[in-house]
Protein backbone atom coordinates (compact mmCIF):
# COMPACT_ATOMS: atom_id res chain seq x y z
CA UNK A 1 0.00 0.00 0.00
CA UNK A 2 2.75 2.44 0.94
CA UNK A 3 4.60 1.69 -2.29
CA UNK A 4 1.51 2.32 -4.46
CA UNK A 5 0.28 5.44 -2.69
CA UNK A 6 3.54 7.21 -1.97
CA UNK A 7 5.49 5.98 -4.94
CA UNK A 8 8.32 4.70 -2.72
CA UNK A 9 10.66 1.87 -3.78
CA UNK A 10 10.10 -1.50 -2.14
CA UNK A 11 13.33 -1.24 -0.19
CA UNK A 12 12.22 2.05 1.35
CA UNK A 13 8.88 0.55 2.37
CA UNK A 14 10.59 -2.40 4.06
CA UNK A 15 13.03 -0.10 5.83
CA UNK A 16 10.19 2.07 7.02
CA UNK A 17 8.27 -0.92 8.39
CA UNK A 18 11.31 -2.31 10.16
CA UNK A 19 12.14 1.06 11.58
CA UNK A 20 8.60 1.48 12.85
CA UNK A 21 8.67 -1.94 14.48
CA UNK A 22 11.99 -1.30 16.14
CA UNK A 23 10.60 1.88 17.63
CA UNK A 24 7.70 -0.17 18.98
CA UNK A 25 5.15 2.25 17.58
CA UNK A 26 2.59 1.35 14.88
CA UNK A 27 2.45 3.41 11.70
CA UNK A 28 -0.48 5.79 11.46
CA UNK A 29 -1.54 6.73 7.95
CA UNK A 30 -2.82 10.27 7.37
CA UNK A 31 -3.92 12.28 4.34
CA UNK A 32 -1.33 15.04 4.27
CA UNK A 33 0.62 13.54 1.37
CA UNK A 34 -2.35 12.40 -0.73
CA UNK A 35 -5.49 14.34 0.22
CA UNK A 36 -7.56 13.26 -2.79
CA UNK A 37 -6.39 9.61 -3.05
CA UNK A 38 -7.94 7.83 -0.04
CA UNK A 39 -11.34 8.40 1.47
CA UNK A 40 -11.75 8.92 5.23
CA UNK A 41 -13.42 5.56 5.73
CA UNK A 42 -10.56 3.83 3.92
CA UNK A 43 -8.02 5.56 6.12
CA UNK A 44 -9.93 4.60 9.24
CA UNK A 45 -10.08 0.94 8.20
CA UNK A 46 -6.42 0.98 7.25
CA UNK A 47 -5.34 2.44 10.57
CA UNK A 48 -7.45 -0.08 12.47
CA UNK A 49 -5.85 -2.91 10.50
CA UNK A 50 -2.33 -1.63 11.18
CA UNK A 51 -3.08 -1.38 14.89
CA UNK A 52 -4.52 -4.90 14.93
CA UNK A 53 -1.46 -6.35 13.17
CA UNK A 54 0.86 -4.51 15.54
CA UNK A 55 -1.04 -5.93 18.49
CA UNK A 56 -0.82 -9.47 17.09
CA UNK A 57 2.92 -9.05 16.55
CA UNK A 58 3.17 -7.87 20.17
CA UNK A 59 4.65 -4.59 19.05
CA UNK A 60 2.17 -2.77 21.26
CA UNK A 61 -0.77 -3.65 23.48
CA UNK A 62 -2.99 -1.14 21.73
CA UNK A 63 -4.35 0.25 24.98
CA UNK A 64 -2.30 3.44 25.19
CA UNK A 65 -1.48 6.04 22.58
CA UNK A 66 2.07 7.25 22.71
CA UNK A 67 2.74 10.83 21.60
CA UNK A 68 6.14 12.47 21.27
CA UNK A 69 6.25 16.25 20.95
CA UNK A 70 8.69 19.07 21.46
CA UNK A 71 7.63 22.62 22.36
CA UNK A 72 10.08 25.40 21.55
CA UNK A 73 9.46 29.03 22.51
CA UNK A 74 10.30 31.37 19.65
CA UNK A 75 9.56 34.87 18.47
CA UNK A 76 6.98 35.36 15.75
CA UNK A 77 8.55 37.42 12.99
CA UNK A 78 6.52 39.54 10.64
CA UNK A 79 6.97 38.61 6.98
CA UNK A 80 9.63 40.58 5.14
CA UNK A 81 9.99 41.26 1.43
CA UNK A 82 13.03 39.01 1.15
CA UNK A 83 11.34 36.23 3.09
CA UNK A 84 8.25 36.39 0.89
CA UNK A 85 10.38 36.26 -2.26
CA UNK A 86 12.31 33.23 -1.03
CA UNK A 87 9.06 31.50 -0.08
CA UNK A 88 7.70 32.29 -3.55
CA UNK A 89 10.72 30.73 -5.23
CA UNK A 90 10.44 27.69 -2.96
CA UNK A 91 6.79 27.12 -3.81
CA UNK A 92 7.33 27.47 -7.55
CA UNK A 93 10.41 25.24 -7.46
CA UNK A 94 8.42 22.47 -5.81
CA UNK A 95 5.60 22.90 -8.29
CA UNK A 96 7.77 22.63 -11.42
CA UNK A 97 9.66 19.71 -9.90
CA UNK A 98 6.42 17.80 -9.43
CA UNK A 99 5.30 18.74 -12.95
CA UNK A 100 8.57 17.71 -14.64
CA UNK A 101 7.56 14.06 -15.28
CA UNK A 102 4.22 15.19 -16.70
CA UNK A 103 5.61 17.73 -19.19
CA UNK A 104 8.91 16.07 -20.09
CA UNK A 105 7.68 14.86 -23.49
CA UNK A 106 5.83 18.00 -24.56
CA UNK A 107 8.12 20.75 -23.26
CA UNK A 108 11.40 21.63 -24.93
CA UNK A 109 14.40 22.17 -22.67
CA UNK A 110 12.51 20.66 -19.78
CA UNK A 111 15.64 20.79 -17.65
CA UNK A 112 15.89 24.58 -17.79
CA UNK A 113 12.11 25.04 -17.49
CA UNK A 114 11.92 22.87 -14.35
CA UNK A 115 15.15 24.10 -12.83
CA UNK A 116 14.99 25.02 -9.15
CA UNK A 117 16.34 28.45 -8.30
CA UNK A 118 15.85 28.12 -4.55
CA UNK A 119 19.58 28.00 -3.84
CA UNK A 120 20.17 31.27 -5.67
CA UNK A 121 17.28 32.92 -3.84
CA UNK A 122 18.55 31.72 -0.46
CA UNK A 123 22.06 32.94 -1.16
CA UNK A 124 20.78 36.37 -2.18
CA UNK A 125 18.62 36.56 0.95
CA UNK A 126 21.54 35.53 3.18
CA UNK A 127 23.78 38.20 1.65
CA UNK A 128 21.00 40.71 2.19
CA UNK A 129 20.59 39.76 5.83
CA UNK A 130 24.33 40.00 6.46
CA UNK A 131 24.34 43.42 4.84
CA UNK A 132 21.55 44.68 7.11
CA UNK A 133 23.76 44.10 10.15
CA UNK A 134 26.48 46.37 8.81
CA UNK A 135 26.78 50.09 9.32
CA UNK A 136 28.00 51.82 6.19
CA UNK A 137 26.99 54.68 3.93
CA UNK A 138 26.73 52.42 0.86
CA UNK A 139 24.36 50.09 2.65
CA UNK A 140 21.23 51.32 0.85
CA UNK A 141 22.66 50.92 -2.66
CA UNK A 142 24.04 47.47 -1.86
CA UNK A 143 20.72 46.50 -0.35
CA UNK A 144 18.92 47.51 -3.54
CA UNK A 145 21.36 45.48 -5.60
CA UNK A 146 20.68 42.34 -3.56
CA UNK A 147 16.94 42.94 -3.70
CA UNK A 148 17.19 43.40 -7.46
CA UNK A 149 18.96 40.04 -7.75
CA UNK A 150 16.32 38.39 -5.58
CA UNK A 151 13.51 39.89 -7.65
CA UNK A 152 15.13 38.72 -10.88
CA UNK A 153 15.38 35.20 -9.49
CA UNK A 154 11.70 35.22 -8.53
CA UNK A 155 10.71 36.58 -11.94
CA UNK A 156 12.71 33.87 -13.71
CA UNK A 157 10.96 31.28 -11.59
CA UNK A 158 7.59 32.76 -12.53
CA UNK A 159 8.43 32.61 -16.23
CA UNK A 160 9.48 28.97 -15.89
CA UNK A 161 6.24 28.17 -14.09
CA UNK A 162 4.17 29.85 -16.77
CA UNK A 163 5.82 27.68 -19.43
CA UNK A 164 5.03 24.56 -17.41
CA UNK A 165 1.46 25.71 -16.73
CA UNK A 166 0.87 26.28 -20.43
CA UNK A 167 1.70 22.61 -21.08
CA UNK A 168 -0.29 21.36 -18.08
CA UNK A 169 -3.33 23.24 -19.33
CA UNK A 170 -3.44 21.02 -22.39
CA UNK A 171 -3.38 17.77 -20.43
CA UNK A 172 -6.37 15.92 -19.02
CA UNK A 173 -4.77 13.78 -16.28
CA UNK A 174 -5.91 14.36 -12.70
CA UNK A 175 -2.39 15.16 -11.48
CA UNK A 176 -1.94 17.72 -14.25
CA UNK A 177 -5.21 19.41 -13.42
CA UNK A 178 -4.31 19.57 -9.74
CA UNK A 179 -0.94 21.15 -10.46
CA UNK A 180 -2.55 23.56 -12.92
CA UNK A 181 -5.11 24.68 -10.33
CA UNK A 182 -2.41 25.15 -7.73
CA UNK A 183 -0.31 27.23 -10.12
CA UNK A 184 -3.27 29.40 -11.14
CA UNK A 185 -3.88 30.13 -7.48
CA UNK A 186 -0.28 30.79 -6.46
CA UNK A 187 1.29 32.63 -9.41
CA UNK A 188 -0.89 35.81 -9.13
CA UNK A 189 -0.01 36.08 -5.44
CA UNK A 190 3.68 35.76 -6.19
CA UNK A 191 3.45 38.41 -8.90
CA UNK A 192 1.86 40.70 -6.35
CA UNK A 193 4.74 40.07 -3.93
CA UNK A 194 7.28 40.88 -6.65
CA UNK A 195 5.46 44.08 -7.63
CA UNK A 196 5.14 45.15 -4.02
CA UNK A 197 8.83 44.57 -3.32
CA UNK A 198 9.94 46.42 -6.45
CA UNK A 199 7.65 49.34 -5.68
CA UNK A 200 8.55 49.59 -2.01
CA UNK A 201 12.29 48.90 -2.09
CA UNK A 202 13.52 49.85 -5.55
CA UNK A 203 11.15 52.59 -6.70
CA UNK A 204 10.03 53.96 -3.33
CA UNK A 205 6.37 54.40 -4.28
CA UNK A 206 4.32 56.39 -1.82
CA UNK A 207 0.63 57.01 -1.56
CA UNK A 208 -1.16 60.04 -0.16
CA UNK A 209 -1.75 58.76 3.37
CA UNK A 210 0.37 61.39 5.09
CA UNK A 211 -1.25 64.10 2.99
CA UNK A 212 -4.65 62.89 4.16
CA UNK A 213 -3.42 63.00 7.76
CA UNK A 214 -2.12 66.55 7.48
CA UNK A 215 -5.08 67.82 5.46
CA UNK A 216 -7.63 66.68 8.06
CA UNK A 217 -5.45 68.07 10.85
CA UNK A 218 -5.62 71.44 9.13
CA UNK A 219 -9.29 71.31 8.21
CA UNK A 220 -10.65 70.16 11.56
CA UNK A 221 -8.41 72.57 13.45
CA UNK A 222 -10.00 75.43 11.51
CA UNK A 223 -13.58 74.17 11.67
CA UNK A 224 -13.48 73.70 15.45
CA UNK A 225 -11.78 76.95 16.47
CA UNK A 226 -13.03 79.42 13.88
CA UNK A 227 -16.54 79.52 15.44
CA UNK A 228 -14.89 79.89 18.86
CA UNK A 229 -12.98 82.92 17.62
CA UNK A 230 -16.05 84.47 16.03
CA UNK A 231 -18.19 83.87 19.09
CA UNK A 232 -15.71 84.40 21.92
CA UNK A 233 -13.54 87.16 20.46
CA UNK A 234 -15.73 89.01 17.95
CA UNK A 235 -18.84 88.60 20.09
CA UNK A 236 -21.12 86.92 17.55
CA UNK A 237 -23.89 84.54 18.57
CA UNK A 238 -23.50 80.77 18.39
CA UNK A 239 -25.92 80.45 15.47
CA UNK A 240 -24.33 83.26 13.50
CA UNK A 241 -20.81 81.98 14.21
CA UNK A 242 -21.75 78.61 12.77
CA UNK A 243 -23.25 80.26 9.71
CA UNK A 244 -20.25 82.52 9.16
CA UNK A 245 -17.94 79.56 8.43
CA UNK A 246 -20.15 78.72 5.44
CA UNK A 247 -17.65 80.40 3.05
CA UNK A 248 -15.04 77.88 4.20
CA UNK A 249 -17.20 74.88 3.35
CA UNK A 250 -18.52 76.28 0.08
CA UNK A 251 -15.06 77.29 -1.13
CA UNK A 252 -13.72 73.81 -0.29
CA UNK A 253 -16.38 72.30 -2.58
CA UNK A 254 -15.41 74.74 -5.31
CA UNK A 255 -11.74 73.90 -4.83
CA UNK A 256 -12.48 70.18 -5.10
CA UNK A 257 -14.42 70.71 -8.34
CA UNK A 258 -11.69 72.87 -9.89
CA UNK A 259 -8.98 70.39 -8.87
CA UNK A 260 -10.92 67.50 -10.35
CA UNK A 261 -11.33 69.33 -13.64
CA UNK A 262 -7.62 70.21 -13.80
CA UNK A 263 -6.55 66.64 -13.04
CA UNK A 264 -8.94 65.27 -15.67
CA UNK A 265 -7.53 67.72 -18.23
CA UNK A 266 -3.79 67.34 -17.62
CA UNK A 267 -3.80 63.73 -16.32
CA UNK A 268 -1.46 64.80 -13.51
CA UNK A 269 -2.13 65.61 -9.90
CA UNK A 270 1.12 66.52 -8.14
CA UNK A 271 1.23 70.13 -9.35
CA UNK A 272 -2.45 70.60 -8.48
CA UNK A 273 -1.78 69.22 -5.00
CA UNK A 274 1.19 71.55 -4.47
CA UNK A 275 -0.82 74.58 -5.59
CA UNK A 276 -3.68 73.59 -3.28
CA UNK A 277 -1.29 73.23 -0.36
CA UNK A 278 0.24 76.66 -1.01
CA UNK A 279 -3.19 78.34 -1.28
CA UNK A 280 -4.39 76.70 1.93
CA UNK A 281 -1.18 77.72 3.72
CA UNK A 282 -1.73 81.33 2.65
CA UNK A 283 -5.32 81.25 3.89
CA UNK A 284 -4.35 79.73 7.24
CA UNK A 285 -1.55 82.30 7.64
CA UNK A 286 -4.06 85.11 7.14
CA UNK A 287 -6.43 83.51 9.63
CA UNK A 288 -3.60 83.34 12.16
CA UNK A 289 -3.22 87.15 11.91
CA UNK A 290 -6.81 87.86 13.07
CA UNK A 291 -7.24 90.00 16.19
CA UNK A 292 -10.10 91.52 18.16
CA UNK A 293 -10.35 94.32 15.58
CA UNK A 294 -10.75 91.95 12.60
CA UNK A 295 -14.04 92.39 10.76
CA UNK A 296 -16.33 89.59 9.65
CA UNK A 297 -15.72 90.43 5.99
CA UNK A 298 -11.98 90.00 6.41
CA UNK A 299 -12.48 86.71 8.24
CA UNK A 300 -14.78 85.47 5.46
CA UNK A 301 -12.21 86.34 2.78
CA UNK A 302 -9.48 84.50 4.69
CA UNK A 303 -11.76 81.46 5.06
CA UNK A 304 -12.51 81.41 1.32
CA UNK A 305 -8.78 81.35 0.50
CA UNK A 306 -8.13 78.54 2.97
CA UNK A 307 -11.16 76.59 1.77
CA UNK A 308 -10.12 76.74 -1.89
CA UNK A 309 -6.76 75.21 -1.03
CA UNK A 310 -8.13 72.53 1.30
CA UNK A 311 -10.81 71.48 -1.16
CA UNK A 312 -8.15 70.34 -3.64
CA UNK A 313 -7.22 67.42 -1.39
CA UNK A 314 -10.75 66.02 -1.29
CA UNK A 315 -10.61 64.98 -4.94
CA UNK A 316 -6.89 64.38 -5.36
CA UNK A 317 -5.87 62.17 -2.43
CA UNK A 318 -8.13 59.22 -3.14
CA UNK A 319 -7.39 59.52 -6.85
CA UNK A 320 -3.63 59.52 -6.23
CA UNK A 321 -3.84 56.46 -4.01
CA UNK A 322 -6.02 54.48 -6.40
CA UNK A 323 -3.90 55.47 -9.39
CA UNK A 324 -0.75 54.22 -7.63
CA UNK A 325 -2.10 50.91 -6.37
CA UNK A 326 -2.98 47.74 -8.25
CA UNK A 327 -6.63 46.88 -8.66
CA UNK A 328 -6.39 44.16 -6.02
CA UNK A 329 -5.26 46.71 -3.40
CA UNK A 330 -7.69 49.56 -4.13
CA UNK A 331 -9.79 48.80 -1.07
CA UNK A 332 -6.71 48.69 1.17
CA UNK A 333 -5.39 51.98 -0.17
CA UNK A 334 -8.72 53.78 0.10
CA UNK A 335 -9.21 52.44 3.61
CA UNK A 336 -5.75 53.67 4.61
CA UNK A 337 -6.55 57.13 3.26
CA UNK A 338 -9.82 57.30 5.19
CA UNK A 339 -8.32 55.90 8.40
CA UNK A 340 -5.39 58.31 8.46
CA UNK A 341 -7.74 61.15 7.63
CA UNK A 342 -9.84 60.40 10.70
CA UNK A 343 -6.67 60.00 12.74
CA UNK A 344 -5.52 63.40 11.51
CA UNK A 345 -8.83 64.94 12.59
CA UNK A 346 -8.38 63.58 16.11
CA UNK A 347 -4.74 64.66 16.30
CA UNK A 348 -5.52 68.11 14.93
CA UNK A 349 -8.19 68.80 17.53
CA UNK A 350 -6.00 67.45 20.32
CA UNK A 351 -2.90 69.45 19.36
CA UNK A 352 -4.66 72.73 18.65
CA UNK A 353 -6.88 72.34 21.73
CA UNK A 354 -3.86 71.75 23.96
CA UNK A 355 -2.16 74.86 22.59
CA UNK A 356 -5.26 77.03 23.01
CA UNK A 357 -5.99 75.88 26.57
CA UNK A 358 -2.40 76.21 27.76
CA UNK A 359 -2.06 79.68 26.19
CA UNK A 360 -5.27 80.92 27.79
CA UNK A 361 -4.17 79.66 31.22
CA UNK A 362 -0.78 81.35 31.05
CA UNK A 363 -1.74 84.56 29.23
CA UNK A 364 -4.71 85.45 31.43
CA UNK A 365 -2.48 85.58 34.50
CA UNK A 366 -0.32 88.24 32.85
CA UNK A 367 -3.27 90.39 31.78
CA UNK A 368 -5.26 90.50 35.03
CA UNK A 369 -4.31 93.43 37.29
CA UNK A 370 -3.11 92.34 40.75
CA UNK A 371 -5.77 94.39 42.53
CA UNK A 372 -8.46 92.68 40.49
CA UNK A 373 -7.22 89.27 41.49
CA UNK A 374 -7.05 90.32 45.14
CA UNK A 375 -10.69 91.46 45.15
CA UNK A 376 -11.87 88.06 43.85
CA UNK A 377 -11.74 84.73 45.59
CA UNK A 378 -9.74 81.88 43.92
CA UNK A 379 -13.02 80.18 43.03
CA UNK A 380 -14.33 83.44 41.58
CA UNK A 381 -11.19 83.91 39.46
CA UNK A 382 -11.50 80.36 38.17
CA UNK A 383 -15.14 80.82 37.21
CA UNK A 384 -14.66 84.26 35.67
CA UNK A 385 -11.67 83.21 33.55
CA UNK A 386 -13.40 80.20 32.02
CA UNK A 387 -13.77 80.82 28.25
CA UNK A 388 -17.36 79.63 28.55
CA UNK A 389 -18.33 83.08 29.87
CA UNK A 390 -17.60 84.44 26.36
CA UNK A 391 -19.55 81.84 24.38
CA UNK A 392 -22.28 80.62 26.74
CA UNK A 393 -24.77 83.30 27.78
CA UNK A 394 -26.30 81.10 30.48
CA UNK A 395 -22.92 80.50 32.09
CA UNK A 396 -22.10 84.20 31.78
CA UNK A 397 -25.28 85.26 33.54
CA UNK A 398 -24.74 82.65 36.28
CA UNK A 399 -21.23 83.92 37.00
CA UNK A 400 -22.38 87.54 37.08
CA UNK A 401 -25.35 86.87 39.34
CA UNK A 402 -23.31 84.72 41.72
CA UNK A 403 -20.59 87.37 42.01
CA UNK A 404 -23.19 90.09 42.61
CA UNK A 405 -24.93 88.13 45.35
CA UNK A 406 -21.64 87.48 47.15
CA UNK A 407 -20.62 91.15 46.84
CA UNK A 408 -23.98 92.40 48.14
CA UNK A 409 -23.91 90.04 51.12
CA UNK A 410 -20.34 91.06 52.00
CA UNK A 411 -21.03 94.80 51.65
CA UNK A 412 -24.36 94.85 53.55
CA UNK A 413 -23.57 92.33 56.23
CA UNK A 414 -23.66 94.95 59.05
CA UNK A 415 -26.13 97.39 57.47
CA UNK A 416 -29.82 97.12 58.38
CA UNK A 417 -32.46 97.26 55.65
CA UNK A 418 -33.20 100.74 54.45
CA UNK A 419 -32.09 103.41 52.01
CA UNK A 420 -28.44 103.03 53.03
CA UNK A 421 -28.63 99.27 52.52
CA UNK A 422 -30.01 99.69 49.02
CA UNK A 423 -27.40 102.32 48.17
CA UNK A 424 -24.51 100.13 49.35
CA UNK A 425 -25.95 97.12 47.51
CA UNK A 426 -26.20 99.13 44.28
CA UNK A 427 -22.60 100.29 44.65
CA UNK A 428 -21.45 96.72 45.26
CA UNK A 429 -23.31 95.50 42.15
CA UNK A 430 -21.78 98.26 40.04
CA UNK A 431 -18.27 97.56 41.31
CA UNK A 432 -18.75 93.84 40.69
CA UNK A 433 -19.90 94.41 37.12
CA UNK A 434 -16.94 96.73 36.49
CA UNK A 435 -14.56 94.18 38.00
CA UNK A 436 -15.97 91.31 35.96
CA UNK A 437 -15.89 93.38 32.78
CA UNK A 438 -12.16 93.86 33.31
CA UNK A 439 -11.73 90.11 33.74
CA UNK A 440 -13.86 89.37 30.67
CA UNK A 441 -11.91 91.87 28.56
CA UNK A 442 -8.61 90.34 29.62
CA UNK A 443 -10.02 86.87 28.93
CA UNK A 444 -11.14 87.92 25.44
CA UNK A 445 -7.65 89.19 24.62
CA UNK A 446 -6.10 86.01 26.00
CA UNK A 447 -8.49 83.85 23.97
CA UNK A 448 -7.63 85.80 20.82
CA UNK A 449 -3.92 85.22 21.43
CA UNK A 450 -4.52 81.55 22.23
CA UNK A 451 -6.49 80.93 19.04
CA UNK A 452 -3.79 82.77 17.09
CA UNK A 453 -1.24 80.34 18.51
CA UNK A 454 -3.52 77.46 17.61
CA UNK A 455 -3.82 78.72 14.03
CA UNK A 456 -0.04 79.02 13.88
CA UNK A 457 0.09 75.29 14.62
CA UNK A 458 -2.45 74.76 11.84
CA UNK A 459 -0.23 76.85 9.57
CA UNK A 460 2.66 74.52 10.37
CA UNK A 461 0.44 71.60 9.34
CA UNK A 462 -0.24 73.39 6.06
CA UNK A 463 3.44 73.98 5.37
CA UNK A 464 4.15 70.33 6.11
CA UNK A 465 1.44 69.42 3.62
CA UNK A 466 3.19 71.43 0.89
CA UNK A 467 6.52 69.75 1.70
CA UNK A 468 4.99 66.26 1.55
CA UNK A 469 3.22 67.09 -1.71
CA UNK A 470 6.62 67.75 -3.29
CA UNK A 471 7.44 64.04 -2.83
CA UNK A 472 4.13 62.75 -4.15
CA UNK A 473 4.60 60.41 -7.11
CA UNK A 474 3.09 62.06 -10.17
CA UNK A 475 1.97 58.96 -12.07
CA UNK A 476 -0.06 59.63 -15.24
CA UNK A 477 -3.70 58.73 -14.90
CA UNK A 478 -4.84 55.51 -16.51
CA UNK A 479 -7.37 56.10 -19.27
CA UNK A 480 -8.15 52.59 -20.53
CA UNK A 481 -8.77 49.24 -18.86
CA UNK A 482 -5.57 47.93 -20.42
CA UNK A 483 -3.60 50.73 -18.79
CA UNK A 484 -5.17 49.95 -15.46
CA UNK A 485 -4.35 46.27 -15.79
CA UNK A 486 -0.73 46.85 -16.78
CA UNK A 487 -0.29 49.40 -14.06
CA UNK A 488 -1.83 47.04 -11.51
CA UNK A 489 0.81 44.43 -12.37
CA UNK A 490 3.69 46.84 -11.92
CA UNK A 491 2.75 49.14 -9.08
CA UNK A 492 2.82 48.32 -5.38
CA UNK A 493 1.58 49.58 -2.07
CA UNK A 494 3.41 51.50 0.58
CA UNK A 495 1.63 53.60 3.16
CA UNK A 496 3.80 56.67 3.64
CA UNK A 497 4.13 57.41 7.36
Amino acid sequence: MRRRVSGWPTAWCCAGSVGSTSRRCPIRVHRSGFPHTLRPETLQALNDRVAELAKQAKVTTGRKLRLDATCVQTTIHHPTDSGLLVDSVRVLSRLVKRAKPLVAEQLQNVGSACRSRLRSARQAAQRLHRLLRRKSEEKIEQQKAHYRKLIETAEQMVRQTERVVHVLEQQTETASKQLHEQAERVVPLIKRVIAQTRSRVLEGKKVASLLSLLQLMTLVGLIIYLPLFLQGVLGESATYSGAVITPLTISSVVGASVAGALVATFKRYQLVTIIGGIVSAIGVFLLAQMTISTSLLQAAIFMVIAGLGLGVFFSVLTLAAQNTLPRTSLGVGTGAIRFLGQLGAVLGVAIVGSIVNSTVATDIVKRLPPQTVQRLTPAGVKLATNPQVLVNSTYHDTVVKTAQSFAVRAATANIPPGPLHDQVAAQAIHQTITLLNQVFAALKESLAVAIQHGFIAVFIFSVATVVVALFLNDIPLSTTPADVASQGDSEGLQVFF
